[in-house]
């Protein structure tokens, strides 16, 4: 009985020593004025090809401001500091003075500056995620704009600084 007790400390001891492999995928789709063919199936696929390689994956398709909240909120709350994690967006993202956000479905936002209030800043996802020994963080935002008589939205996405050494950053767009 005690030789058991050693090797199930053991175990627990290695599970907390070597962290676990975690990722948020976010695909988002189903956009009132500008649905994007693409985004939920690569979410999809990433999730599918994530799983293969042992993360335990979170995949969320076609939120809206709460879920994508929620969904950012839940995800960092459960990270460990060996733990290494994914995140990965796909779905319509844009750059106002230097921000990066993440577009929520569900809501028409009409103008660069309801973003703020409507939309997830991808610098706030990053930074939810320092927590972890390693962040890997991937954006596949269509920059596209996506409002209707707005002109002033960057095109491309804005640089992103992540921590030193921990978190990497992989855009698939622009820059």
């Amino acid at each position: 009985m005690k030789k058991i007790a050693c090797i199930i400390a053991l175990l627990i001891a290695t599970i907390y020593m070597f962290g676990a492999r975690k990722a948020l995928i976010i695909g988002n789709s189903a956009y009132p004025d500008q649905a994007l063919r693409n985004a939920s199936n690569d979410a999809r696929a990433m999730d599918n090809t994530l799983k293969k390689l042992g993360f335990l994956t979170t995949l969320v398709s076609n939120a809206d401001q709460m879920t994508m909240e929620d969904a950012i909120y839940t995800f960092s709350e459960g990270i460990k500091a060996n733990d290494e994690v994914l995140f990965y967006y796909s779905g319509h993202g844009a750059n106002v003075d230097g921000d990066n956000y993440l577009i929520p479905v569900g809501k028409t936002i009409t103008g660069e500056k309801e973003l703020k209030y409507w939309a997830y800043n991808a610098n706030l996802a990053l930074e939810k995620l320092q927590a972890a020994e390693t962040t890997i963080f991937i954006l596949d935002a269509c920059r596209n704009n996506p409002y209707k008589g707005v002109r002033s939205v960057n095109k491309g996405l804005a640089t992103m600084q992540g921590k030193a050494g921990s978190q990497y950053l992989i855009f698939s767009t622009e820059i």
